[in-house]
């Protein structure tokens, strides 16, 4: 009956008790070489598992593109990486992973990288980019079982990003910045509808940058001073988005030393930590 309320279910997270993650990344852990075979990435691969076990690592955070070209063969899509094994058949590097860390017990999270902060990256504020975006989270999400995703580069680039011409045409007047935002928080949204579709307990987490408004910009800030800010520089209101509970985790990109003068290690986290608690 259409009419009737949902059915309450319970959600059940894989995650670690205590995570103890490592990225293991295509061009810096395995395919260094574009000319190299399926066998030898796997081969790559496999070394990365081993050096894995050996220190202890519970999670691995798996990027599944390199430079914003997925690192399997995408439908539709002419600019996938393709790693050729020896009998001509395309290796699936992610999916490869995927089994390695199944057979030893070893978490997983998928990484989709947005690239809104590159020059040939995605625009959300376009239709053909809030479409790719769209593509890219739901063909990824159901092709891989990892046990949860992160969603990374939200926000745009400091000094660029967002189209004028779709301002004009769906908001003119309501002001570029706040179209910029809302047009970011609204594929960022419609990612994590496009996961949780596919599997309600699928972990989905936030790849945060380290600060997201300096207290001089905004009185709810980080004190923190001189580096990009997610909501005056990227129009990525990471913050909201917390407060929201949009996100079952948040991952901190936090760069800078304990004793770094504009953004330390220490500050930056306590901010985060702060906000997470609320």
């Amino acid at each position: 009956i259409d009419n009737e309320d949902p059915i309450d279910q319970d959600i059940l997270f894989a995650r670690p008790d205590m995570m103890k993650g490592v990225w293991l990344k295509a061009g810096t852990d395995y395919y260094i070489s574009k000319t190299e075979s399926g066998e030898t990435v796997e081969a790559q691969i496999d070394e990365a598992f081993a050096k894995i076990a050996q220190w202890g690592f519970n999670t691995v955070i798996v990027p599944v593109s390199l430079d914003g070209r997925p690192l399997y063969i995408s439908e539709g899509d002419g600019n996938s990486i393709s790693i050729k094994n020896e009998d001509g058949t395309d290796l699936d590097p992610p999916a490869y992973i995927l089994e390695c860390a199944k057979e030893r017990g070893i978490y997983t999270y998928g990484v989709i990288d947005f690239r809104v902060n590159a020059k040939d990256g995605f625009d959300p504020s376009t239709k053909e980019g809030a479409a790719a975006i769209h593509k890219m989270t739901a063909e990824a999400a159901a092709r891989y079982s990892f046990d949860g995703w992160m969603l990374d580069n939200t926000g745009y680039a400091a000094g660029g990003g967002g189209s004028y011409a779709s301002y004009m045409s769906v908001m003119p007047g309501g002001g570029f910045e706040r179209f910029q935002r809302e047009s970011i928080t609204a594929a960022v949204i419609d990612a994590v509808k496009a996961i949780k579709d596919i599997n309600v307990n699928l972990y989905v987490g936030l790849l945060a940058d380290g600060v997201w408004a300096h207290s001089a910009s905004d009185e709810r800030g980080s004190k923190t001073n001189g580096v990009y800010e997610s909501l005056t520089d990227g129009f990525a209101d990471t913050r909201a988005w917390v407060e929201n509970g949009l996100f079952d985790f948040v991952m901190v990109k936090n760069h800078y030393s304990t004793l770094d003068a504009s953004a330390p290690f220490g500050k930056v986290l306590e901010w985060w930590a702060a906000l997470c608690k609320e």
